[in-house]
């Protein structure tokens, strides 16, 4: 996810900026979905590009995140300002950021350019910086999970990309396989047709 913020970033700022620092925090629930913290801190030419393509007019911004992350689906945008520290804050909603893969185990897949660290049992910080022309690039991610998480560790996932792994035991729905849903539908459905038919047999064979 983090390539979109890059992306936007550099399409408004790569020919003037110098430099380039951006943080995102990733803040997620039991279920894998996160909220989303994009924070900008900018230099003066910066901020007067930013307002110039975001300033009063946050809903671009908010349909290119949105175009940007088709597989995901966001809600809940939040656009501030503070333009004497030229900085601003864009949050929203995410469903999904981190991957439920059964039998308990979580995953959170990270660009293999960045540079992990874990900051105490529950939270990491993911780092990278490039240098690419006439500006920097600084990019920090830092991903809170829920405290009850256990054996948190870097892995690969089926296609050897970078994970982050853990532990944490599956809520009631996380539980059953789709398998198991969909067939407790029809067992229910079953069960109503059933009732249905019997009471609407009853109430004929009164009438």
């Amino acid at each position: 996810m983090r390539k979109v913020f890059v992306v936007l970033m550099l399409l408004t700022l790569s020919l003037f900026a110098e430099k380039i620092t951006y943080q995102i925090d990733f803040r997620c629930n039991k279920v894998g979905d996160a909220k989303v913290i994009w924070k900008q801190q900018a230099t003066a030419i910066q901020w007067k590009l930013l307002m110039q393509r975001y300033g009063n007019n946050p809903a671009l911004l908010k349909k290119e995140v949105i175009s940007s992350l088709p597989n995901y689906q966001l809600s809940n945008f939040q656009f501030k300002k503070d333009e004497m520290n030229r900085a601003f804050i864009f949050s929203f909603d995410a469903k999904g950021i981190v991957r439920y893969r059964g039998n308990g185990i979580w995953q959170f897949e990270y660009d293999k350019d960045m540079t992990p660290r874990k900051i105490n049992n529950h939270t990491w910080l993911f780092s990278n910086t490039e240098a690419d022309g006439n500006f920097i690039d600084e990019e920090f991610i830092t991903l809170t999970l829920p405290k009850e998480i256990k054996n948190a560790h870097l892995s690969k996932n089926e296609f050897d990309d970078p994970v982050l792994e853990y532990y944490l035991k599956p809520s009631f729905i996380h539980s059953f396989s789709l398998v198991s849903i969909v067939g407790i539908l029809l067992i229910v459905a079953g069960l109503i047709l059933i009732l249905l038919y019997f009471f609407g047999k009853k109430d004929y064979v009164h009438s």
